[in-house]
């Protein structure tokens, strides 16, 4: 088992890098309906306004799990925070996504030198944040369009704000925490329910722009006109929370679209909202994709201008307790060669005790002599 993980952590770029590839390949190659359908001709301008706003939202996630790690006591820079992020971020589009969780443990350092424990609890606060902005934007969104959300829709939004308000370490955060400890699971550190709403608002922001990108390419797609933005924005908000809940294709791929696309059948027509679920879709795509390539592209500038080379500013502390937590027990083996060394070091200063008494006693007869 361990040659297994001392073998995966020496090809560990190499498996995220295909497994990356093939995800974006296999995300590419589901629409290429829709980069076959799409009209390349006279929608550029709709196009690449809904793609550059199609790239704010990943910057605002970023921005939440940079201010979820300082919220859990970890000094991360932002600007490193944001670069692990974007590459863990593209690392969403491999199968299951694991190795997105994988490389921020990896990057530790660049994240304030945090334990791995703290990276995957500020993880794990981050999934909830992100589903529980699309729960509010989505029964926001249906309120103000003047209409009832699907009953699904309810039930996932209910029962993701229901597992928002749980997590509160005033409600049922440390039985959570007791019970996931009991599983192995170490949650060293609780959101207080205030920094939690703080992050869900921020993360809230991006749905903003997610409403304007879709909004921006539907009109200029359909020959009906845009619905209502903020019906628009509701069922965007839905479809993406159920594509987020399916773990099990790159970045939702399918369930996501398919419901979209029905939800866009009830204003602009069937054949239209295939059409346009699939466009919407490739736009996301481009703009998740411009939002890591502008990150890189800042992050090599910052490196060649100012020669940072590397995590050298992280905070010791943190570094010190994550290599402390993460280092490797010892073997039967080695207990027993310690314990082995031990006994000899007691027996040898039991041997040194004896031969001080024994001085002692000789010195007890000199002076009994002398008397």
């Amino acid at each position: 088992m361990s040659r297994a993980a001392a073998a995966f952590g020496r090809w560990f770029k190499s498996i995220a890098a295909v497994g990356t590839l093939v995800g974006v390949g296999l995300a590419l190659y589901g629409q290429r309906d829709a980069i076959r359908a799409f009209d390349w001709q006279v929608s550029w301008p709709a196009l690449l306004a809904s793609v550059a706003l199609f790239a704010v939202p990943p910057f605002v996630q970023a921005g939440s799990f940079w201010l979820i790690l300082r919220f859990l006591g970890v000094p991360a820079r932002l600007d490193d925070t944001l670069v692990v992020w974007m590459r863990s971020f593209l690392l969403r589009y491999a199968p299951t996504g694991a190795l997105a969780f994988v490389f921020r443990v990896r990057e530790r350092e660049r994240l304030g030198g945090a334990s791995r424990a703290t990276i995957l609890t500020a993880s794990g606060y981050e999934q909830l944040v992100a589903l529980a902005a699309g729960a509010v934007t989505c029964l926001v969104g249906f309120g103000l369009a003047g209409a009832w959300p699907p009953f699904a829709a309810v039930l996932v939004c209910g029962g993701t704000l229901a597992a928002a308000v749980a997590v509160r370490p005033r409600f049922l955060g440390h039985r959570v925490q007791r019970l996931l400890a009991r599983r192995g699971i170490v949650v060293p550190t609780l959101l207080r329910g205030r920094r939690l709403v703080l992050v869900v608002a921020v993360n809230a922001l991006g749905w903003a722009a997610t409403g304007a990108a879709a909004w921006t390419l539907v009109a200029a797609l359909s020959a009906r006109g845009a619905p209502p933005v903020a019906w628009l924005v509701a069922v965007y908000a839905f479809a993406w929370m159920l594509g987020f809940l399916v773990p099990l294709f790159p970045g939702g791929l399918g369930l996501r679209d398919g419901t979209l696309a029905l939800s866009l059948a009830t204003r602009v027509g069937a054949g239209a909202a295939t059409a346009l679920a699939l466009a919407l879709r490739l736009a996301n795509t481009l703009g998740e994709l411009l939002a890591i390539g502008l990150t890189e592209v800042v992050a090599f500038g910052l490196r060649v201008g100012f020669g940072r080379t590397g995590p050298a500013h992280t905070a010791v502390t943190h570094s010190e307790r994550s290599d402390a937590m993460d280092e490797p027990s010892l073997t039967d083996d080695e207990i027993e060669t310690t314990l082995g060394q031990d006994d000899e070091f007691g027996m040898a200063d039991a041997d040194e005790d004896d031969v001080d008494v024994d001085a002692d006693d000789m010195d007890a007869d000199a002076d009994d002599a002398d008397a």
